[in-house]
């Protein structure tokens, strides 16, 4: 089974013990817009730079 980009960047938080408020924090957006993404794994080239 293939991972999602989504799953990819949450096994990554876990690992490195940041919370997705934490990772939304430091990307300067809501968290309610970090969620979302996650939702729908709709992460842009330019946002996993």
């Amino acid at each position: 089974m293939k991972l999602t980009m989504g799953e990819k960047i949450r096994i990554l938080l876990k690992r490195k013990n940041v919370t997705i408020v934490e990772l939304s924090r430091r990307l300067g957006t809501s968290n309610q817009n970090l969620a979302n993404k996650f939702k729908r794994n709709n992460f842009s080239t330019r946002e996993l730079e």
